[in-house]
């Protein structure tokens, strides 16, 4: 770790004292007391930008733990400034909301930090309920639902909308209250998905955003029924275009392209959490019918994610009331019962098809 060493060198010197000290409680004190730690977060404050970009990600790793997290909240010593370095996370938000604002002083280094860091409030959102509570004491949500709308490219407003996703959607959603008090975030949300003007991957995680939302706030129960009702409508409005919002989520859902049937079906299981939203899914007769063919995929890996949706479906009495005995039975026995089962390569054309005749 001498200054004098190349930076490769220094580096990799770094990424195993932060794998040390994720070894344990006993291996951080360690790691700590050799004052290793503090030589990681000073790297941060370095003015070599593809430096402070490697360190990120270790900050990362090491802020996910209780005790990582309050080296992040640390003051560290004297810098290269010769004044007290500000907490890692308060300087990373800060430099964040240069970026965001554009007063970035040097273009080059907001332009490499812009996405990485709002992936590092995303991250760091969801790796604890400290970590997230530490985030939104320090206004990251506000900073976030900014750094949407100023989005300059497609891969930063990926990186907000994910940030914004980890804040409101992760550990109980406590700060969902707080974005659809902001009635300009749901609706840049919406507008993304709204006559799919926006990019396929913005599209994509528009859609898992809401969809992520709509389940945190199914999860909380009857205190949210008000905040599912709105996101419902938001939902209703960004998708429901050009038929019913479950008929498009089934076209997603049986789309060969992954980056819309993944969020499509975790969305279709964020529905199935409330009574309401499994109400929705039982009246749309060509999802039910995908629904009950665990075959009908392109892909075995989203098996697990199709039996997550018919499982939370079959946890609504209100909706399994509404199910025929037949379906009810091909659902309940894991895809068999005689339902029609189409291609893989057809399923999309199947459900668009029936959508339409319906």
């Amino acid at each position: 770790l001498d200054p004098a060493q190349e930076a490769p060198v220094r580096l990799r010197a770094l990424e195993l004292a932060a794998k040390l000290a994720l070894a344990g409680p006993a291996a951080f004190a360690a790691v700590a007391k050799a004052r290793l730690l503090q030589m990681l977060t000073r790297t941060w404050f370095q003015p070599d930008l593809l430096e402070r970009l490697s360190v990120l990600e270790l900050l990362l790793e090491v802020g996910a733990s209780a005790d990582g997290l309050s080296l992040l909240l640390a003051s560290h010593g004297v810098s290269h400034t010769a004044s007290e370095d500000p907490p890692v996370l308060d300087d990373a938000l800060e430099t964040l909301a240069l970026c965001v604002d554009g007063n970035h002083p040097d273009f080059l280094a907001s332009s490499l930090l812009h996405a990485p860091l709002l992936s590092f409030v995303a991250r760091l959102a969801n790796s604890g309920v400290e970590q997230n509570a530490a985030l939104l004491s320090r206004g990251a949500l506000p900073l976030c639902t900014r750094a949407l709308a100023n989005a300059p490219s497609d891969e930063v407003a990926t990186a907000a909308l994910a940030a914004l996703q980890g804040l409101c959607a992760s550990h109980g959603g406590s700060a969902l209250p707080a974005l659809l008090s902001e009635t300009s975030a749901l609706d840049q949300i919406v507008a993304l998905l709204e006559g799919g003007r926006a990019p396929r991957a913005v599209r994509s995680a528009a859609l898992g955003t809401l969809g992520a939302l709509l389940g945190a706030a199914a999860a909380a129960g009857t205190a949210r029924t008000s905040e599912y009702a709105t996101l419902e409508v938001a939902a209703q409005r960004a998708l429901s275009h050009n038929t019913t919002l479950v008929r498009n989520l089934a076209i997603y859902a049986s789309a060969a392209d992954e980056e819309m049937r993944l969020p499509a079906i975790r969305f279709l299981h964020s529905l199935c959490l409330s009574a309401r939203g499994a109400l929705l899914v039982v009246t749309c007769e060509p999802l039910l019918e995908w629904l009950a063919d665990y075959k009908a995929f392109h892909a075995a890996d989203d098996v697990p994610l199709k039996r997550d949706v018919v499982t939370a479906l079959l946890r609504q009495p209100a909706a399994v009331a509404q199910l025929s005995p037949m379906l009810k039975a091909a659902l309940g026995g894991g895809g068999a019962g005689g339902v029609p089962r189409p291609r893989p390569r057809d399923a999309a054309a199947v459900v668009a098809s029936k959508a339409d005749q319906a």
